[in-house]
């Protein structure tokens, strides 16, 4: 970052000022992640109203040991699950009986893989 803002700006920073710098961005980025989180099952519960006979399913779990007063923590994120119902039509009714998988790593503040499920048309 500071040999962007020399070259760039000609401004020289130091080292101290970059790594705060760097860590308040990373923590407003880490709180637009977890608003968007809370709208996830909202998201869900739209698909499965707008969509009907499609699927959406959210996991999620505790993490730690409830507190001393017995109240557990919010539950954590773990994975979601969306099959629109025209996309399961049309896998059973117009493609080949194969069905391939790929995955991509994610980088970032929540790591973690992202799995996609695709099948041949038939037509090809």
């Amino acid at each position: 970052m500071g040999e962007i803002l020399k070259d760039k700006w000609g401004v020289e920073v130091d080292n101290v000022r970059l790594w705060r710098a760097r860590r308040e961005v990373r923590g407003d980025l880490e709180d637009d992640h977890k608003k968007s989180w809370s709208k996830l099952r909202m998201y869900a519960e739209m698909v499965l109203r707008t969509n009907p006979g499609s699927i959406a399913k959210i996991s999620s779990e505790f993490v730690g040991e409830p507190d001393e007063n017995g109240t557990r923590q919010a539950p954590r994120f773990k994975r979601i699950f969306i099959c629109y119902d025209g996309v399961k039509k049309g896998f059973l009714n117009g493609c080949r009986p194969f069905l391939g998988v790929d995955g991509c790593h994610l980088k970032g503040i929540y790591e973690g893989i992202l799995l996609s499920a695709i099948a041949l048309d038939a037509n090809l």
